[in-house]
């Protein structure tokens, strides 16, 4: 599921793949991440509104906080 702190920054990601839409706009992709195996679902933070980015603990890689968007996070595969 979601929560804060999701790595969804997209430089941590490959093969970034748009899906569609959510109702409110925010563009859905399918992505990996670099670093583990599966392929995941959600957005990059770089294109969702500032209130629902998160800065990790080094302030390095923002996450989202998908409590506060109308896109859940998801492992598909």
């Amino acid at each position: 599921g979601g929560g804060s702190g999701n790595q969804s920054d997209r430089r941590l990601k490959k093969d970034i793949k748009f899906l569609r839409l959510s109702p409110s706009g925010l563009k859905i992709y399918s992505f990996k991440y670099k670093n583990q195996d599966g392929i995941y679902e959600g957005v990059m933070s770089d294109e969702i509104p500032n209130y629902a980015v998160v800065k990790n603990f080094r302030g390095i890689y923002d996450g989202v906080d998908y409590s506060k968007i109308d896109v859940e996070f998801k492992q598909i595969q």
